[in-house]
């Protein structure tokens, strides 16, 4: 029968759920992978800003508002690439997901500060709005509570720049957007819980097996170190051991094993040594 605990509530993966020490050797043990992750992403993301302010920059002459959006993308690449800077040195589990929070959040910024201009239509808002969502719970290892923030000034942010004065085309998606919206980030949340979950019972079954096969090797050592040839005195039936001293038998299995000794008397040495006692 399987002594595996029962799977906890998938709730509990929104955010580390479980005992400080239980939660930093699993965070610390997918820490190398996690950063590995965040820095592909990261330069993804660095390569296709890149690729849209090219496409961007010879349009200038005709669409000086392009300038606007170039700027923009030019200083999130530069914040994308210092974070991978950051994520190069000895950081722990709370500092990563502080340094890849606060990165989505400064994204988040950025792409509100390009949906302000006013040839962003609708369409593209809610496209670009739900890719981000849907990109940073899929994309990067952390828990769905510290992304938060990207997440809420995406959200609020588009939200309320539906409102503003000379809007008056995009009013059709104010009812649209926040639905959208909020559906991306309940699939996005409850994907991520599931996939913590199962991530942290690998971790929890990696770490049986591990400790299951040092009992196992532990209890193979036992077992070898009364295993071959023991020379034994043919007259006093003591041991001798591995520096040439002679022990008494019962001494000797109890220094090379588990075993333990209770004395009494057999029924032959018995009559031997008390005639007078009838069995």
């Amino acid at each position: 029968m399987s002594d595996q605990k029962p799977s906890q509530p998938v709730w509990r993966f929104l955010f580390g759920g479980r005992p400080a020490e239980e939660e930093l050797a699993y965070r610390n043990h997918y820490l190398a992978d996690d950063i590995k992750q965040i820095r592909a992403l990261s330069f993804a993301a660095i390569g296709l800003l890149l690729a849209l302010t090219l496409k961007d920059i010879p349009n200038l002459g005709a669409n000086p508002d392009l300038m606007s959006g170039i700027i923009v993308r030019t200083v999130m690449m530069i914040i994308g690439v210092f974070t991978s800077w950051i994520l190069t040195k000895n950081l722990s589990p709370k500092q990563v997901d502080l340094l890849v929070g606060l990165f989505a959040a400064s994204v988040a910024v950025g792409m509100l500060t390009i949906h302000l201009l006013p040839s962003i239509s609708g369409a593209r808002m809610i496209s670009v709005g739900t890719l981000f969502i849907m990109g940073i719970h899929f994309g990067l290892p952390n828990y769905a509570a510290t992304l938060a923030l990207p997440i809420a000034i995406v959200i609020f942010g588009d939200w309320i720049i539906l409102y503003l004065p000379g809007r008056e085309h995009l009013r059709d998606f104010m009812i649209l957007l926040p639905i959208i919206y909020l559906f991306a980030e309940y699939i996005a949340v409850v994907a991520s819980a599931y996939h913590h979950r199962a991530r942290f019972h690998a971790f929890k079954s990696l770490e049986q097996e591990i400790h299951l096969n040092a009992e196992l090797r532990s209890a193979a050592g036992r077992i070898n170190q009364l295993s071959g040839l023991l020379p034994i005195c043919s007259n006093c039936k003591k041991i001798r051991d591995d520096q040439g001293y002679y022990q008494q038998i019962e001494q000797y299995i109890t220094e090379h094993s588990e075993a333990e000794f209770t004395h009494g008397i057999c029924p032959d040495c018995a009559k031997e040594l008390y005639p007078e006692i009838r069995t």
